[in-house]
């Protein structure tokens, strides 16, 4: 069985999953199309191609999809989608974290947050942060995200600025704020890849 879902996840385009902290719903990040259009027009809020299915897990036997988080247009979601819950001034409840990777003459990057509270009804709190690049937030790779008490964070790989580090303040989430940038081999953090 696992076999099969795990065939059946990358046929579908599936390039991460991140799960609720009671087990209760999975967020499933959809690449969208396998390659990234020359003229894409598609996409986007009004006709998504990419963004986040939401699948009621409960019952491991029959998971059942139950709604869907669109990206914005030629924008992809990749490794960076987490689920964490986040208890400050400005916000408690369930997030979405999702990267944005930029697939199109139209994409755009950054990290997007949504109120998964209700999983069935996302809320989306802010779309497409990050470091700002000539147009547009730059194209990140992954996000992790943390609550850190009174304050929650999120880290991001910029593509863009290799080997850049970004530090974005989520505290509320409808206005995040980039705070710090790090070029990890500047701290000794090795990178033998690089």
């Amino acid at each position: 069985t696992g076999l099969a879902i795990a065939f059946w996840l990358v046929l579908a385009g599936v390039t991460f999953v991140a799960v609720q902290l009671l087990g209760s719903f999975a967020f499933l990040a959809n690449w969208g199309e396998p390659k990234c259009p020359d003229n894409s027009e598609a996409g986007g809020q009004n006709n998504p191609d990419a963004g986040a299915w939401v699948v009621d897990i409960r019952d491991l036997e029959n998971p059942r999809e139950v709604g869907f988080i669109p990206s914005a247009q030629d924008s992809r979601p990749g490794e960076g989608m987490q689920v964490l819950t986040v208890t400050t001034k400005q916000f408690n409840g369930d997030m979405l974290v999702m990267n944005n990777e930029q697939c199109g003459k139209n994409g755009r990057g950054g990290v997007s947050l949504w109120n998964v509270t209700n999983p069935r009804k996302p809320a989306k709190l802010a779309e497409n942060w990050g470091d700002r690049g000539f147009a547009d937030y730059n194209d990140i790779h992954s996000a992790f995200a943390w609550d850190a008490g009174a304050k929650a964070y999120v880290v991001t790989v910029d593509n863009f600025e290799f080997p850049d580090v970004d530090i974005l303040d989520i505290t509320n989430p409808k206005r995040p704020r980039l705070i710090a940038e790090y070029d990890l081999r500047e701290h000794d953090v090795s990178q033998p890849e690089i």
